[in-house]
């Protein structure tokens, strides 16, 4: 596992397979390199990345058994081959295959992806689903081996929202690439700063608390409201409608909300049609021909 000491034993034995004492002179070495041929990490293929140290097992006589136990330690997940010697010459076997996998994601060294990418805030849109992933990192800076904690409650999400209430969000872990990748999806309604949490075993992942800025969405003009700002008192003059813009859930819709002015050149209510003299007290033609016909 990627930065964990491990060890293992090696015995020393002679032409017939029967142990052999140790004299002193014997010096085991453990050499790891990287066998991947696409790297391992930042280690190129052949890379060395560990030289063990080693002492004499301690369940028994170190002067008679013939036994070493040697530990070592790799930082970077991936394959390698470890090549032991002693005195210089490789023991039975040698190289071995190593495999390293991830340690389990490690808070302070855990980050948050977005799309767009966050930079200063992480971006969202009022009613429209944020999608926010969450890709746990051990402490070495391996991305985590999918499986190596299932615990999913390990990790939480979750913001005040605008009647200061905790919104604790759902999230699903997948995986990707055959790594940890955890996802949860923000809905928020009103514009607004919110200050996001996430939290891997119960501490701040990188860079948490998070901005979460989210802005109006599109213009809804059936929610558009028009209110008089400057009456006209008469024809010719300026008058002011003040508009407000705004979105299906009545957030303020960016420029902002606008002053429109309006004028209107004539005042002079539309005349009645001329009629003839007996119908002056008849305005309305129809009642005019009934009171003709009379």
């Amino acid at each position: 596992m990627a930065g964990r000491e491990q060890s293992f034993g090696i015995q020393l034995v002679n032409e017939y397979d029967v142990a052999q004492q140790i004299t002193g002179n014997e010096v085991p070495l453990a050499t790891i390199s990287c066998a991947e041929l696409l790297g391992c990490g930042d280690h190129a293929q052949g890379d060395v990345v560990a030289t063990s140290t080693y002492d004499f097992n301690s369940t028994v006589d170190e002067n008679t058994d013939g036994s070493f136990t040697l530990y070592y330690t790799v930082d970077t997940k991936g394959s390698w081959s470890m090549a032991v010697t002693i005195d210089g010459a490789p023991v039975r076997d040698s190289p071995f295959a190593l495999e390293v996998s991830s340690n389990v994601g490690y808070a302070n060294d855990t980050f948050l992806t977005t799309d767009p990418a966050w930079v200063s805030h992480v971006p969202a849109v009022a009613g429209t689903s944020k999608l926010i992933s969450v890709l746990p990192v051990d402490g070495t800076g391996n991305r985590e081996d999918y499986g190596r904690d299932m615990n999913i409650s390990r990790l939480a999400v979750s913001y005040m929202d605008s009647t200061d209430a905790l919104v604790s969000l759902s999230v699903s872990s997948v995986p990707v690439d055959g790594e940890s990748l955890y996802t949860s999806e923000i809905l928020e309604n009103i514009a607004g700063t919110y200050t996001l949490a996430v939290t891997l075993y119960g501490l701040d992942i990188l860079d948490s608390p998070f901005d979460l800025v989210v802005v109006a969405g599109a213009a809804a003009i059936e929610n558009f409201r028009v209110a008089p700002e400057e009456s006209i008192t008469a024809a010719g003059l300026v008058g002011t409608l003040q508009i407000f813009a705004r979105d299906a859930y009545l957030n303020a819709v960016p420029p902002g909300d606008a002053l429109l002015q309006y004028s209107i050149a004539d005042a002079t209510p539309a005349a009645y049609p001329t009629l003839p003299p007996v119908c002056e007290d008849y305005p309305d033609p129809a009642c005019c021909y009934r009171a003709m016909m009379k």
